[in-house]
């Protein structure tokens, strides 16, 4: 007769050791361009480690579009930047929008983007938090990174921070440092702050009571209000849209045309705060960097200057020390 297998009973639900596993939180897309093939395949590794649902096409050369769905936005978007320049960055939520309690329990922060022991001091009395350029730049503009940028915002440690970037950082880079902290769960808001004038003009009516929506539109506000320029030395004989200079002159800028030519920093400083005032004004500000350092009374001459020439403008003037330009400006 035919022999029946032995039964042996599985194991009850109560005994599974196995759990279901949750799908991933994040779709990170963005493009990379990457700086070789191999950069690219290691991108596709760690991706791989990260998530699923990993491609990697051919976008505009050079360029690749990446797509993954992960739980770890941040780590996808760093693990881009080690692989090369990323631009068009994109994170949707693939559980329907909802947010897993943060881990953060500071009330809203600010990080500003300076240069200078001076600006550092500066900027911390009025309640931010500060990240400097490395030491080693000659002119750190632009030179903070988006990794240097996601590690200052995740040091906050506060749910919700707005960046001042003041010009020493990117768009590109201040674009993937946030979104890379926002992948760790942290509410980013940059503020379009070009110079540190601006920032201190942002900074000025910041308030951490205000919802965030609110605080960060009225900085940005702020910002945008405060007519900024600077003044350095020429390093070599030019023709500027403001006539031609000789290494050693004075050269007031706006953006990025020379608008004033003088004999020296102080003459340039005077022209260009009487170009800034001339729709209107009423707080000039000055700060004054490591180009400046050997003008002494340079603050008080400036200070005069706007009193006699402009009265009821308020003047202030702090040494900062930063590096590049001998001089920032800021109207407001």
């Amino acid at each position: 007769p035919p022999v029946r297998r032995e039964y042996r009973p599985g194991p009850t639900i109560g005994d599974r050791s196995g759990t279901a596993t949750a799908p991933p939180k994040f779709e990170v897309m963005f493009q990379v361009a990457e700086r070789d093939l191999d950069a690219l395949e290691r991108l596709r590794i760690d991706l791989q480690a990260l998530g699923d649902s990993v491609s990697l096409a051919p976008a505009t050369p050079p360029r690749h579009s990446v797509h993954v769905h992960t739980d770890d936005a941040g780590a996808a978007v760093e693990a881009g930047l080690a692989a090369g320049a990323v631009s068009r960055i994109r994170i949707a939520s693939l559980d329907g929008g909802r947010v897993s309690p943060s881990t953060w329990n500071r009330r809203r922060a600010v990080l500003a983007v300076v240069d200078g022991h001076g600006a550092d001091e500066l900027f911390g009395a009025e309640g931010a938090q500060v990240v400097i350029p490395d030491a080693d730049l000659s002119d750190p503009a632009d030179g903070l990174s988006a990794e240097q940028l996601r590690r200052a915002l995740v040091d906050t440690g506060a749910s919700s921070v707005l960046v001042l970037p003041n010009g020493y950082i990117s768009a590109e880079d201040l674009v993937a440092g946030c979104t890379a902290a926002i992948g760790w769960g942290i509410d980013v808001v940059p503020v379009p702050a070009g110079s540190m004038v601006q920032g201190l003009a942002a900074l000025a009516v910041h308030d951490p009571d205000r919802h965030a929506v609110d605080d960060g539109y009225a900085m940005a506000q702020a910002a945008a209000g405060a007519r900024c320029g600077s003044v350095r030395l020429a390093a070599a004989k030019a023709l500027t849209w403001a006539g031609p200079c000789e290494p050693g002159d004075g050269l007031g800028i706006v953006g990025d045309e020379v608008v004033v030519v003088a004999a020296d920093v102080a003459a340039a400083a005077i022209g260009l705060i009487d170009l800034l005032l001339g729709p209107g004004g009423e707080l000039v500000t000055v700060l004054l960097g490591a180009a400046a350092a050997e003008e002494a009374g340079l603050g008080d001459l400036l200070a005069e200057h706007v009193h006699r020439r402009h009265p009821g403008t308020e003047f202030s003037s702090y040494r900062t020390g930063h590096r590049g330009d001998a001089l920032l400006i800021g109207v407001e």
